[in-house]
C-alpha cells in the first residue's frame, strides 16, 4: 500500500475512533437521564396515590380469611394482624348480606371459664357501602381496658343463609374463632403511648381524620398493622380517599385484607 494511501486510512480510523467515543458518552447520559426522568414521573405519580393505600403496600404478607365469615380485624389466617396496641379494639367484618349474628364474645384464650367480655355495635361509624357489602363494627365496651400481654379470641355465632339443589334457603350455624394478643406491658407499650402522646399534642389543629392519619403513619413504622387497621376504619366522616381504601376491602372478590 502506498504510503500517503496508510496514513489517509489511519487518519480516518483516528478521527472515527475519537468522534464515536463522545457519541457513545452522550447516548449514554441520555439513556442516564431518560431513567432519572422516569423514575421521577413514578415518584411524582406514586405522590399522587392514596394515603392510605400508599402505606398499606408496605405490608409484606397478605392475610386472608378462608372461612365464609369475611373478617377484617381480626384475621385468623394473617400475622400481621395478630397483635395490636390498642386495648379497645373495633371488631370489624364485611356485612354481605348472608349472616345474621346470634352471639358475640371476647374470650381469654388460655381460660374458657372466665366471664366472656361482650363488645357493643357501634351506631354512628360510617357504613361504607361497597359493590356488595357495608361494614359492620363492634367496639369492646368493657369498663377495663384488655389485660396487657394476654391473648384472646374474638368468638362469633352466626347463621348464615345457605341454598340447597333445589334452590330452598335455609339458615345454617357457623362459628367465627379469631385470635388476637395485646401488646404486652413494659417500655415498648409505654414508649408508643408517650409518643403518641407528644404527637397530638404537637399538632393540636389537626382535624380527626388528619390526627388519624399521623397516627396511622406512625404505626406503620412500628408494623403494628392491626393498629393501622383501627386508625382508618375509627374515623368519622372520612374524606373520599379514606372511603375509597375501605371500599377497595370491601369490593375484593375473596374475603383478602390485602
Amino acid at each position: 500500500m502506498p504510503r500517503h494511501n496508510f496514513v489517509k486510512t489511519t487518519l480516518l480510523l483516528t478521527t472515527f475512533i475519537s468522534l464515536s467515543i463522545p457519541l457513545s458518552s452522550v447516548l449514554i447520559d441520555e439513556l442516564e437521564f431518560s431513567s432519572s426522568y422516569a423514575v421521577s414521573a413514578e415518584t411524582g405519580k406514586q405522590n399522587q396515590e392514596n394515603f392510605w393505600v400508599r402505606l398499606f403496600v408496605k405490608k409484606t404478607s397478605r392475610g386472608s380469611s378462608r372461612t365464609p365469615f369475611c373478617s377484617i380485624w381480626p384475621n385468623p389466617d394473617d400475622q400481621d394482624l395478630r397483635e395490636i396496641w390498642n386495648d379497645r379494639p373495633l371488631f370489624i367484618w364485611k356485612n354481605t348480606g348472608e349472616f345474621e349474628i346470634a352471639q358475640i364474645e371476647v374470650r381469654v384464650k388460655s381460660d374458657d371459664s372466665k366471664t366472656a367480655k361482650k363488645p357493643y355495635k357501634v351506631e354512628d361509624f360510617n357504613q361504607v357501602i361497597g359493590r356488595e357489602h357495608n361494614l359492620i363494627y363492634h367496639k369492646y365496651n368493657d369498663p377495663e381496658p384488655l389485660n396487657h400481654g394476654q391473648e384472646y379470641f374474638l368468638w362469633l355465632k352466626y347463621q348464615r343463609k345457605f341454598k340447597d339443589t333445589n334452590g330452598e334457603e335455609s339458615m345454617v350455624p357457623g362459628e367465627h374463632l379469631a385470635p388476637f394478643k395485646i401488646v404486652q406491658n413494659g417500655n415498648f407499650r409505654n414508649q408508643i403511648e408517650a409518643e403518641l402522646n407528644e404527637l397530638i399534642s404537637q399538632n393540636v389543629n389537626l382535624n380527626n381524620q388528619e390526627i388519624a392519619e399521623e397516627r396511622a403513619k406512625y404505626f406503620v413504622d412500628l408494623k403494628l398493622w392491626s393498629d393501622f387497621i383501627q386508625e382508618a376504619f375509627s374515623v368519622k366522616n372520612p374524606s373520599a380517599d379514606l372511603i375509597e381504601f375501605k371500599e377497595v376491602i370491601l369490593n375484593q372478590d375473596s374475603c383478602t385484607v390485602k
